[in-house]
């Protein structure tokens, strides 16, 4: 199996002041910043990058990744674009399958969209929604894209939507299948029966392999393809010349992750501060030991995909560049070789 590798970016402005003290040039600055990066991954060999989708935080600041997409498409010519993940819950189905259509145009066919519940409740109660609306809002609108897909006209009648023979203009016709974010044995299989790809993050390593083998075997059972290019592994990632100089950046940037989730209250939590805290979700050193990390945990799942998310702290902007430029040019041809290797035994 080869091993793709992608970035992971979070979109962050690297601090969170109250709402009125975030102003409209720090955001700007921290734009401009990602649209001078996401070219430079491209040009370094990265295969795509995902974008996260947080609302009601001056931390994490792209709360339409989509907007993201779409500025990116115009800058890059290869990259693959996938958003990790659209919190469908909180958003119009109808709408949002018809962004699907747009976006796979305006991106000639890179577009990638993927889809979860969220990462906690916080943001889609915040929003009005009843916290025990949204996961099913979150099934509904799952089963209305794969409606949308399958047809140009779409019926879709429950207690959240009342479509009935609805055109679906333009109809997404995607060239991958969609990803979704998964965290348990149960998710992967609802994500395996409907032939669309996995993506996990934060778990051990044990388990991370388990959810992984429980996406196979219900694929397996559903007749849908369950090869290594279905499923994602998303790590936090941080490179530098030395193992040295890695952990010292690391020791040095706040753990932009952590202050997030203080921001909304989840930290107090106590199964959420161990997920965030897990060693097993921090590879950091340099270039060498970072690739034989990378190859050792998705040998491990059969991941074909990794994403390495090296935004989670508050880095120089100069230090995440030079992150990403080694993991696409010394890391990536690393993990794409041993791959081969493996796959040729």
């Amino acid at each position: 199996m080869t091993i793709d590798i992608w970035a992971f970016n979070i979109f962050t402005s690297g601090a969170a002041p109250a709402p009125e003290d975030l102003t409209a040039a720090a955001c700007r600055d921290a734009y401009d910043g990602y649209l001078e990066l996401c070219p430079r991954l491209e040009e370094w060999g990265l295969d795509g990058v995902f974008f996260a989708e947080h609302h009601f935080s001056t931390l994490f600041i792209a709360p339409s990744p989509q907007l993201i997409v779409a500025s990116v498409a115009a800058r890059t010519t290869r990259l693959r674009l996938g958003i990790m993940s659209s919190v469908l819950a909180m958003h119009d189905g109808r709408r949002f399958v018809e962004e699907c259509g747009m976006l796979s145009l305006l991106t000639g066919g890179r577009y990638e969209p993927g889809i979860g519940p969220g990462s906690g409740d916080a943001e889609a109660v915040m929003s009005g929604l009843p916290a025990e609306h949204i996961r099913p809002r979150y099934y509904s609108a799952a089963d209305l894209l794969r409606k949308a897909m399958a047809g140009p006209r779409v019926t879709h009648q429950d207690d959240f939507y009342n479509l009935v023979d609805v055109p679906i203009v333009p109809r997404p016709q995607l060239q991958r299948p969609i990803w979704t974010t998964v965290m348990s044995a149960g998710s992967a299989g609802w994500a395996a029966e409907r032939g669309w790809k996995m993506c996990t993050g934060w778990l051990p390593r044990p388990v991370a392999a388990q959810v992984a083998e429980a996406y196979r075997t219900a694929a397996r059972a559903a007749g849908t393809p369950s090869g290594p290019e279905m499923l994602a592994l998303r790590r936090r990632v941080f490179i530098a010349p030395s193992d040295a100089e890695a952990l010292e950046a690391v020791e040095a940037a706040a753990d932009l992750t952590q202050l997030g989730v203080k921001a909304q209250g989840e930290a107090a939590d106590p199964n959420v501060a161990a997920m965030l805290s897990h060693p097993d979700d921090f590879i950091v050193g340099s270039p060498q030991a970072v690739a034989e990390q990378i190859v050792e945990q998705c040998r491990e799942g059969g991941f074909g995909t990794f994403a390495a998310w090296s935004d989670y702290a508050a880095f120089s902007r100069a230090d995440l560049f030079r992150s990403y430029e080694l993991l696409g040019t010394q890391v990536a041809p690393v993990v794409r070789s041993a791959a081969l290797e493996q796959a040729s035994v």
